[in-house]
């Protein structure tokens, strides 16, 4: 289903691919929501993923150099790591568009 809504709406189709460990250890760390909500993205064993709770986390799967799918969601949820003009991570851009979600993160420091 969701491959033919990429068709019909002439959108690409968007392939894992495999980042080097230190492009996605420079993503880990915490976050913080414009409404306080602190978020956090782990590196794993060579992956990494969105601690929704204590115990619980989602994988990431890499489409581009900042781009990531939530794996196993529908309807898709993409993390989109928003860098500074010196390559820092500044924070990330979370969009599950059919659900109305859209929410930007700034990096905690």
């Amino acid at each position: 289903m969701l491959e033919a809504r990429k068709i019909l709406y002439n959108q690409e189709d968007e392939r894992p691919i495999i980042l080097e460990d230190s492009i996605l250890k420079k993503y880990a760390g915490f976050y913080l929501t414009k409404k306080g909500t602190e978020k956090e993205i782990i590196f794993e064993s060579n992956k990494l993923f969105y601690r929704y709770k204590p115990k619980f986390k989602l994988e990431l799967i890499s489409v581009s150099k900042t781009k990531f799918i939530m794996n196993g969601f529908r309807p898709e949820v993409t993390y989109t790591f928003l860098l500074s003009d010196k390559g820092e991570v500044d924070g990330f851009h979370v969009q599950q568009i059919e659900q109305g979600v859209d929410i930007i993160a700034k990096r905690k420091k």
